[in-house]
C-alpha cells in the first residue's frame, strides 16, 4: 500500500487512485462492514505525558524505594502508579498497537471511529445513500468516510456529463483539524472531485468538545442546508458548461491563475513550470470528457482539466494525490480554480 493511505475500501469499479480494496457494484455495507473493510475497526485513548527527564527522575526513586527496603514483595504496580505527568499536553494513541497519532490539549475529546461511522446510520436506516469509500491516511492520522447519496446525478453539460453527489466526513486523530461533515461532488465521466462554491453552511466543522456527539445528532437538519449550497453549485457548473473560452491566450492565463504562476511571463519561467502548464492546458482541452463534447471549449471543461490535474497528475503518487485533493494543497487549488472560473466565465 502507498505511503498515505494506511487501509481503505471503495464500492465500484476501481478507484482512479487504484488503492485500497475494491468491492463489486451495488455493495450495501452496514455500519460494522464498514469498519471492518476500511481497517478503521480499533479505537482511540487519550495518554497522559511526561518528559523523558522526568521519567527518569521519578523511575530512579522508585528503584532506590526498592533496593533500600529490600522487599521482594513490593508491588510495582502500586509504585508505577507513583509516577506522574508533568506536562499538561496528552497523547492519542491507538489502542491495537500503541502508537501515538497525536498530542492534543486536556479539553480535546477523541471522536471514535465507529462513532464517525455511526453518524451515517441514519441515512443508510432511510436509504437515502450508501457507504461508498473509507479509511485512513497517514499511519491513522486522518480517517474518512464517504458515502453516496441515491439521488439521480445532476447532469451540466449533455446527457453524459453528470456530477453524483456524497457527503463526507473527515476527522483527524492528530488534533490537528475538527470533525468535517460536507457534499463533495464527483463528476463521473472521469471520477473528478470537484469542489463546491464557497458559501456559509456548506461545510459543518466539529470541534473536538464534549458535546461533539450532541451536535453530530443535529446534523441531518444542517446538512439540508448544504443541499441547497450544492444545487447552487451545479448550477454554477452548467453555467461554465454554458460559456466559452474566448482564445488560447485566455485559457493559459486561466491556468497560471489556478497555479499561482501568473505573475511569470512565460519566458522567465523554469522548465518544470512551464510543461506544468502545457500538461493542464492540454487537458482543459482533450482531457477526460472534454473533447468532442458540449463541455468542449467551454470553462467546464476548463477547471475540469484543472481538476484531472489535481485528482490524476499532480503529486509523487495516488496515495500523496489523494490526501493532498481531501486534506491538503490541492484542496486549495481546486476551490481557487473553481472561483477563477466563475470570475473569467462572466
Amino acid at each position: 500500500m502507498a505511503a498515505n493511505v494506511e487501509t481503505m475500501f471503495a464500492v465500484g469499479a476501481t478507484p482512479w487512485h487504484g488503492l485500497g480494496t475494491v468491492l463489486k457494484e451495488g455493495t450495501k455495507l452496514s455500519i460494522k462492514e464498514g469498519l471492518l473493510e476500511s481497517g478503521l475497526n480499533w479505537d482511540v485513548e487519550k495518554q497522559p505525558l511526561i518528559t523523558v527527564k522526568k521519567a527518569q527522575e521519578q523511575a530512579r526513586k522508585l528503584v532506590v524505594k526498592i533496593l533500600s527496603e529490600h522487599n521482594e514483595d513490593v508491588d510495582i504496580d502500586e509504585l508505577l502508579n507513583e509516577i506522574q505527568a508533568n506536562v499538561d499536553s496528552q497523547a492519542i494513541t491507538r489502542l491495537t498497537d500503541e502508537s501515538v497519532l497525536g498530542v492534543v490539549g486536556a479539553r480535546y475529546e477523541p471522536l471514535q471511529n465507529s462513532k464517525a461511522f455511526g453518524f451515517f446510520q441514519q441515512f443508510l436506516d432511510s436509504g437515502l445513500c450508501t457507504l461508498h469509500t473509507a479509511g485512513s491516511l497517514n499511519n491513522g492520522k486522518q480517517v474518512w468516510v464517504l458515502a453516496e447519496l441515491d439521488k439521480e446525478p445532476i447532469q451540466i453539460a449533455g446527457q453524459n456529463d453528470c456530477v453524483s453527489r456524497f457527503i463526507m466526513l473527515s476527522n483527524s486523530h492528530d488534533g490537528k483539524s475538527s470533525v468535517r461533515v460536507g457534499y463533495t461532488p464527483i463528476r463521473i465521466v472521469c471520477a473528478n472531485t470537484l469542489a463546491m462554491a464557497e458559501r456559509n453552511g456548506q461545510t459543518l466543522r466539529i470541534r473536538h468538545t464534549r458535546n461533539m456527539e450532541i451536535t453530530l445528532d443535529r446534523v441531518k437538519e444542517i446538512m439540508n442546508v448544504a443541499n441547497a449550497s450544492f444545487e447552487a453549485t451545479a448550477e454554477q457548473y452548467q453555467h461554465l458548461a454554458k460559456s466559452q473560452v474566448v482564445c488560447p491566450a485566455d485559457l493559459r492565463n486561466y491556468v497560471k491563475v489556478c497555479l499561482d504562476m501568473e505573475q511569470t511571463a512565460d519566458e522567465d519561467l523554469s522548465t518544470r513550470g512551464r510543461n506544468i502548464i502545457d500538461e493542464v492546458v492540454s487537458l482543459c482541452i482533450a482531457g477526460k470528457g472534454n473533447i468532442d463534447t458540449p463541455a468542449e471549449g467551454t470553462y467546464w471543461a476548463a477547471y475540469n482539466g484543472v481538476t484531472e490535474y489535481l485528482n490524476h497528475r499532480k503529486g509523487r503518487n495516488q496515495s500523496s494525490r489523494l490526501n493532498s485533493l481531501w486534506f491538503g494543497t490541492n484542496q486549495s487549488i481546486n476551490i481557487k480554480a473553481l472561483e477563477v472560473a466563475t470570475l473569467m466565465a462572466k
